[in-house]
């Protein structure tokens, strides 16, 4: 095998690894609870829909913007952080920095609607 195809596989090895612990696509990991509406070069638009007592799979996000359509309280779990409590009130709007690694499950009684813009870079 010369070096040039070696390096490759490498690589594409580290890749797979990489995506396997750091940077899950939430729609990939928990498709029950994300639903793209729409996709183009520049951004993503995911409607969320997580029921009371349901978490979704480990996942990280871009910068993105959140709009919540149904009220809430999240506890969301940071990878190697302490969880906390993300309430959520209808009508907000947040602009947000990229997430690293985390989980999130839904401790209210009912269920929390989003609408997410994940900004491609």
């Amino acid at each position: 095998m010369s070096s040039k195809h070696y390096l490759t596989g490498l690589l594409a090895s580290a890749s797979l690894l990489y995506g396997t612990s750091y940077g899950q696509d939430p729609v990939a990991v928990s498709p029950e609870i994300y639903t793209v509406l729409f996709e183009n070069e520049d951004v993503r638009v995911i409607d969320i829909a997580i029921r009371p007592g349901e978490r979704d799979e480990p996942h990280s996000h871009p910068n993105y913007m959140i709009y919540v359509r149904e009220s809430g309280t999240l506890l969301v779990h940071p990878e190697g952080e302490e969880a906390y409590e993300s309430t959520l009130e209808r009508g907000q709007v947040r602009l947000l920095d990229p997430v690293e690694q985390h989980w999130a499950e839904n401790v209210g009684d009912t269920v929390i609607r989003l609408v997410t813009v994940e900004f491609k870079e």
